[in-house]
């Protein structure tokens, strides 16, 4: 397990340590833009925070397929089965989250119920990302990665525009987002429907990922 353990950090030492830069520049900026503007107080604080987990998570999208292609081999050459190096992996993606979102317990308006259905609807969106897109490079090269690009600015812009003309939509939303922020853990629904779509996401980025070809040379 030791060895394990030192093989996927020397495999998303270099990856992870961009991403959580980028975060620490962004949640930095925030400070430094309030700071200049003369506001100092804990709502500072507080978005400078989530600023950051949005960060982490948009960096996230748009980094991890890119790296994955790159770490895939290396992890096999180093001697990791798939299925170790898949186990390993997405313990590393777990942890990343979860400290991440730890200081969101510490904020009386979030607690613990909001800790853990970011915690998880994030977790499940890096598995859906993953499993479609980073796999897809794996398996087809730089041209899978241009598609998924377009495909996802693509839908940034339908989203857009189908929240905005299509009646219902938004109200929808504003639901979602309310059960979301919800701290009443008794009301766990979305929980179950984020754990689900998680669980979807794990099971669709093992099944994408078992049988890929890898170019041990990449």
């Amino acid at each position: 397990m030791i060895k394990d353990i030192k093989k996927i950090v020397c495999l998303k030492k270099a990856s992870e340590l961009l991403i959580l830069l980028l975060v620490a520049f962004v949640i930095t900026l925030v400070n430094v833009v309030a700071f200049l503007s003369g506001v100092n107080d804990d709502v500072t604080i507080f978005i400078a925070f989530i600023s950051g987990i949005f960060s982490y998570v948009g960096f996230a999208v748009f980094f991890k397929p890119m790296m994955i292609p790159i770490e895939v081999p290396r992890g096999l050459s180093f001697g990791m089965t798939r299925h170790k190096l898949f186990v390993w992996s997405r313990i590393m993606d777990f942890a990343e989250l979860f400290v991440l979102f730890l200081p969101l317990i510490f904020i009386p308006d979030f607690g613990v119920a909001v800790y853990l259905k970011l915690l998880i609807l994030c977790f499940g969106v890096i598995m859906w990302v993953e499993g479609l897109a980073a796999n897809s490079i794996l398996r087809f090269g730089k041209a899978a990665y241009f598609v998924y690009y377009f495909a996802f600015i693509a839908l940034v812009m339908a989203i857009s525009r189908v929240y905005d003309k299509i009646p219902g939509v938004s109200e929808q939303m504003g639901k979602i987002f309310t059960a979301t922020l919800d701290t009443n853990l008794a009301n766990f629904n979305i929980l179950v429907v984020f754990l689900l779509f998680t669980v979807a996401g794990l099971i669709v980025n093992w099944m994408t990922f078992r049988n890929v070809s890898v170019d041990y040379t990449a």
